[in-house]
């Protein structure tokens, strides 16, 4: 035994070549927060050029994309667990990167919609095999920290997409014309995403260069003995525990990704900020804050967990609806932009308090052969009722009963932030019961 132990321990690849792989596949999930976000920066140009309603963007931004990506990364999850992961990845960089660069050439929304519908495909093949790739490269007194750095990519590379979209729409202007299909020049925004679309091609090239490491426990891989009426007990046995964790984190995802998708459109018409300002400013606002909530809701957790509350993970994402209510609706009505940033930034931190503590606390409720499967369900429930319907949602009530008036958005945040968090906050109540009977069983 003990030389088995040792022999895998060998194989794990050098520190540097394993920080190396943290480090590309962070800038690589970076790279596809700016080719999935920067849509909603160049909102206004294209609801012009189109003659859009704000549904109909919440469904290029929503559906078209979060769609296809919860539902491919169930597929790419299967994928990852027997063939070339960086092979994988290399995929899914090249078909979104080129869905994105193609996006430049659509002349109507049905294209867009198709464009959007490959990049959602594409993105899905990254979490899966990194992830995989990652628990391989380190031992696991080593690997938390490796997971939580590439976990933090979610909010820096958010972060940094829109730092970064906000510089590039800067750019564009200064590019000569570029011709497009029928003889029609390019629009500033649609050299935007020939722009971003360019350098996943190079990433694509730098992932194949890096070594795969060997992959560990493949007797104990997750899902293999358990059988779908074993799941089934599993999920009844702590039924309103599961539903209160996944639609927690689901209504923290709707109202947030509906909020980003319209953010844009709202600060330009009610404070005059122009779409490159607001993505530098609100990029730093989710690099600094983002992360920081990433973190305040871990140790919370953490530290609850340590004093014996076994509802730690419940309480801590908690803190969050609790938290991110009247920031979202006091930035939504104030005239004064500094105070607007202010409430913004304070939103930002409370809302992605819950996301590390949501996945904490389905592997807590979930055996161990079990939580692949869950955490997948998980993703995709979060993936598609959150992040795919959220856009569309705002964008629905602002077109019935808001008239698409751009002011009127801050209505339409202030409704969903209202249902959401009252839903959140009695939906987790109502599993802590039986979250805390779950933690007394394995016990």
């Amino acid at each position: 035994m003990s030389t088995d132990i040792q022999d895998k321990s060998q194989n794990y690849p050098s520190p540097v070549k394993a920080w190396l792989l943290v480090f590309l596949l962070l800038i690589i999930y970076t790279c596809s927060f700016v080719d999935r976000t920067i849509l909603n920066l160049l909102i206004n140009d294209i609801q012009a050029d189109f003659q859009l309603n704000d549904k109909e963007f919440g469904m290029l931004t929503g559906i078209a994309f979060g769609l296809c990506y919860a539902i491919f990364g169930l597929v790419f999850s299967r994928f990852a667990d027997t063939k070339s992961r960086k092979g994988i990845i290399a995929i899914g960089l090249v078909l979104w990167s080129l869905a994105t660069a193609f996006s430049a050439f659509a002349r109507n929304f049905s294209q867009l919609f198709l464009m959007r519908m490959g990049v959602g495909v594409g993105e899905a093949a990254l979490a899966p095999a990194a992830s995989s790739m990652i628990a391989d490269s380190f031992p696991k007194a080593k690997l938390g920290l490796a997971l939580s750095i590439y976990t933090t990519g979610v909010t820096l590379g958010m972060g940094f997409a829109y730092l970064f979209g906000g510089y590039v729409i800067g750019w564009s202007q200064l590019l000569p014309d570029i011709p497009s299909f029928g003889g029609e020049m390019m629009a500033n925004w649609q050299k935007v995403f020939l722009l971003v679309g360019l350098p996943g091609f190079l990433l694509a090239f730098l992932i194949m260069l890096i070594d795969e490491p060997i992959r560990k426990g493949l007797a104990h891989k997750a899902g293999i003995s358990v059988s779908f009426a074993e799941l089934k007990v599993q999920f009844y046995k702590y039924k309103w525990a599961y539903i209160g964790v996944i639609l927690g984190l689901t209504m923290a995802a709707l109202l947030s990704f509906g909020i980003i998708a319209f953010l844009t459109k709202f600060l330009q018409a009610k404070h005059g900020i122009a779409p490159a300002q607001m993505g530098q400013t609100y990029g730093l606002i989710v690099m600094i804050f983002g992360t920081a909530g990433l973190l305040i809701g871990g140790f919370i957790c953490d530290k609850l967990q340590s004093l014996g509350r076994k509802d730690a993970p419940i309480l801590g994402m908690l803190l969050a609806p609790l938290g991110y209510l009247l920031p979202s609706q006091m930035f939504a009505y104030t005239d004064n932009t500094q105070f607007m940033w202010v409430m913004i930034a304070v939103h930002t931190l409370f809302i992605n308090c819950s996301t590390g503590v949501g996945y904490a606390a389905i592997n807590m409720l979930t055996p161990n052969e079990m939580r692949g499967q869950f955490t997948a369900l998980f993703v995709m429930v979060v993936g598609l009722a959150g992040a795919a319907m959220g856009p569309v949602v705002v964008g629905y009530i602002n077109d019935e009963y808001y008239g698409g008036i751009a002011v009127n958005l801050g209505s339409s945040f202030m409704w969903v932030s209202l249902v959401t968090t009252a839903f959140a906050i009695w939906v987790l109540l109502k599993g802590r019961s039986q979250f805390i009977q779950s933690q007394n069983d394995q016990a």
